[in-house]
């Protein structure tokens, strides 16, 4: 399995398809990994290095699957943006950032 080009700084496994883990690396991608078929991970086009609006690419440092609705899963990054994906609709439903950084 690899796909990210820096390190990987978060791994989760989704709650209701244990056979989905999520990772999120140092080169700002999300992936989405199918372990019954581990050469073919999903990388979303709309989750690579955030959006526009949250601020541009960040080293991702933490991953959430959401505990209640499949696909929905969260990221932070480095530069103090949390961004809420929509894995259905690949694009993000909301992000904010600590003003602090």
């Amino acid at each position: 399995m690899q796909k990210h080009t820096g390190a990987v700084k978060g791994l989760e496994f989704n709650s209701f398809s244990p056979n989905l883990l999520a990772s999120g690396a140092a080169d700002s991608d999300l992936c989405i990994w199918d372990l019954s078929k581990p050469s073919a991970p999903s990388l979303y086009p709309a989750l690579k290095g955030g959006s526009s609006s949250s601020g541009g690419s960040s080293e991702i440092t933490y991953i959430a699957w959401n505990r209640k609705v499949q696909h929905i899963l969260a990221s932070s990054s480095t530069n103090g943006t949390t961004v809420v994906w929509d894995l259905k609709r690949q694009k993000p439903v909301i992000s904010f950032r600590d003003s602090s950084r």
